[in-house]
């Protein structure tokens, strides 16, 4: 019988090859792998980043129109009933109140606003808004009820102290840890009140 040579891979030869290519998809299984946890970790944390920063900017923004009045004659006056001065700080230093008059659709209102921390740490915002003509809010009142504007979820503030020492200059000192990945950060606001 006459043999012929036969061309191919041997089994020696395939099962060489099938070994490499097992561990090559190993491999390339870890980086991926590795891959999308760092991407996810990145993701959660400039989830967390964005969300503090967007609270900072929205307790600036707000402030920055504490004592605001519509009307020249009102300057000064628009604030808490009882509150000495047009932005009220409470004894703990935790507990932040003010008021400023806005229009809305034609008619001049006053918008009463209180931020504190509460016993979950988290931040909540008090907002009461009624005609200028009717009697103001009393201060008492400014540290309780309201509305989480912090993600619990995702946010736990660990620090809420403002100062006023230096008022009309107003500093908020801020920290927060993720609920996440607990990573943590802080801010320090300075707004300054010229209404």
């Amino acid at each position: 019988m006459n043999r012929v040579k036969q061309s191919g891979m041997t089994l020696i030869e395939l099962m060489l090859a099938c070994a490499m290519g097992t561990v090559l998809l190993m491999v390339l299984s870890s980086v991926f792998a590795n891959g999308l946890s760092t991407s996810s970790r990145i993701s959660q944390q400039l989830s967390f980043d964005s969300h503090f920063h967007e609270l900072n900017q929205f307790i600036r923004d707000d402030l920055r129109r504490a004592g605001f009045a519509i009307e020249g004659a009102r300057a000064g006056a628009v604030k808490w009933e009882d509150s000495p001065q047009t932005v009220f700080v409470n004894a703990a230093w935790d507990c932040l109140a003010y008021a400023y008059e806005f229009t809305d659709g034609g008619t001049d209102k006053v918008r009463y606003s209180s931020l504190y921390l509460d016993e979950n740490s988290e931040l909540i915002l008090y907002t009461k808004e009624q005609n200028t003509t009717e009697l103001p809010k009393n201060i008492a009142n400014a540290c309780s009820g309201g509305e989480v504007i912090s993600v619990s979820s995702e946010i736990q503030l660990t620090s809420f102290v403002v100062d006023t020492s230096l008022f009309p200059a107003i500093t908020i000192a801020m920290s927060a840890k993720s609920q996440v990945n607990g990573s943590e950060d802080s801010s320090q606001l300075n707004v300054t009140v010229v209404n």
